[in-house]
């Protein structure tokens, strides 16, 4: 896709109560609409709760034979709507994070061939919740879950046939690895403070006419049957074939899986910076200095200021607000040869308003990633969506890269994301911090036990890893057997 614009929203609702097991339903038949009478919002100011964002002014709803909710599309480059907001159709706030809790509707698209140079070459629909302030109308966070519908060749899981036929999505809201794309890429994003138990609100939108305008604009989107399910069951934790119990074939499947990840070899390690001296990082260890003002001085071997008890750490503090950046690089003695390459490091921010930036070589011309001043996220390569940064505290940073499939993978605490990347061997890895135009000159950013390891022999995903240490082994047996015999409905 082109360039994604984070644009708030939500849309179709009305109303069944609670089920069994605790579920609670959502219903959604998107056929009339629906106004309760609660104090009107900013995206809403009569009060409906299917709507189309006040401030856009280009598209609008229909209803449509009393059975389906109808977009027509007026902009030529993207569509906000239909939003649902659930306190306006009579609800309170939700929590999409229970097991299993699942989103489904009906949607099509239609595109006309008289205004579309390439009908259906993009015909996205993308999905997404909020987190708002109720009834204060104040925006918190958003949760994306990527494209859940593509009439076009790229960016899809199954052939999608375009209008006039149906197409039903089913999106299970908490698997916060869901690739709507099928890439192999997770495509679930957070920003801000979303909170999954706190959710008042539904965005749908989407592009339209990517491959150019012919004449008029008679574009539109259909929508019918929004159903949301939540609030069910716990897991049974060693259910590892999610076929709802824990059993001989769960303990087969972990069994298959024991030993994950596989051993890899370390070829550089700081062991804490604990046998560094205090003061300039370059030239201790063979660490070159990678800064372009000399105004800026040198990365810092300090004492852990964060009062977490890491010991001596190094600290990035470039002064200014752009223009330039503050780094240090340390080369490998030789280019890794083994398939998978695991790059990681402890790091503390205070916020995350300058560019962290870090790559295998001083040029740039093969693995690199940053941590950009305006997503809060660390990407796994180039400038890609990644993992959200937790500021205030520590965080394990880990790269896996797999030279033969060409992949990185950035795991954040056991959050993960997997991009494409170009590079055949890893050289040694480079820091530099850029304060910016975008958000001036911010805080520190500490960092702790950088190593870098290799090895043939990992996988980014121990199925049999039931405590959550990142491997599978007698401690993971033990939860399953200590699960023999769940059952969940």
């Amino acid at each position: 896709m082109r360039a994604r614009r984070v644009l708030w929203g939500a849309i179709c609702v009305a109303v069944m109560g609670a089920m069994a097991f605790g579920e609670t339903i959502i219903d959604i038949p998107m056929n009339e609409q629906i106004n309760i009478g609660r104090p009107p919002t900013g995206d809403s100011p009569y009060a409906d709760a299917i709507y189309v964002p006040a401030w856009n002014t280009e598209d609008w709803i229909t209803f449509e034979d009393n059975e389906f909710c109808r977009l027509d599309l007026g902009n030529n480059d993207y569509y906000e709507g239909p939003h649902i907001d659930f306190y306006l159709a009579g609800y309170d706030e939700f929590d999409i994070s229970g097991f299993r809790t699942t989103l489904d509707f009906d949607c099509r698209y239609y595109q006309d061939p008289d205004s579309n140079v390439d009908p259906y070459a993009d015909a996205p629909i993308f999905v997404g919740f909020f987190t708002y302030d109720i009834p204060n109308d104040v925006y918190e966070g958003y949760r994306e879950y990527g494209m859940v519908y593509q009439t076009g060749p790229f960016w899809q899981c199954d052939p999608i046939d375009h209008y006039p036929s149906w197409y039903h999505v089913s999106v299970r809201l908490d698997d916060l690895e869901y690739d709507s794309n099928c890439d192999g890429n997770p495509d679930v994003n957070d920003f801000d403070n979303f909170d999954p138990t706190r959710v008042s609100r539904m965005r749908i939108w989407g592009t339209d006419w990517w491959g150019g305008i012919l004449g008029p604009i008679n574009d539109w989107v259909d929508f019918k049957n929004v159903v949301l399910v939540v609030d069910h069951p716990p897991q049974c934790a060693g259910d590892l074939d999610d076929d709802g119990d824990t059993d001989h074939s769960d303990l087969g499947v972990l069994l298959a899986d024991w030993d994950c990840p596989g051993t890899l070899t370390p070829v550089y390690d700081t062991f804490g910076f604990e046998a560094y001296n205090l003061g300039d990082l370059p030239p201790q260890d063979g660490w070159e200095d990678d800064t372009t003002d000399p105004n800026y001085g040198m990365v810092q071997v300090i004492d852990d200021p964060t009062g977490s008890g890491m010991g001596k750490v190094i600290c990035l503090d470039p002064p200014g607000t752009a223009g330039g950046w503050l780094g240090a690089a340390r080369a490998l003695d030789s280019p890794t040869t083994a398939r998978y390459v695991l790059i990681e490091w402890d790091q503390w921010r205070p916020d995350t308003g300058d560019n962290f930036w870090y790559a295998d070589t001083l040029d740039f011309d093969g693995w690199w990633a940053m941590q950009w001043d305006q997503n809060g996220q660390a990407s796994s390569y180039f400038f890609e969506y990644g993992v959200p940064i937790t500021t205030g505290q520590w965080q394990h940073v880990t790269y896996i890269i797999d030279t033969v499939d060409g992949t990185a993978t950035v795991d954040i605490d056991g959050e993960k994301h997997t991009s494409e990347q170009p590079d055949t061997a890893i050289d040694g890895i480079v820091f530099e911090m850029e304060p910016t135009e975008f958000e001036g000159d911010n805080g520190p950013v500490y960092v702790d036990n950088v190593r870098i390891s290799e090895g043939d022999d990992y996988s980014l995903d121990c199925v049999g890893d039931l405590d959550g240490d990142n491997d599978t082994d007698h401690s993971d047996l033990g939860v399953l057997l200590a699960d023999w015999g769940c059952t969940w409905p």
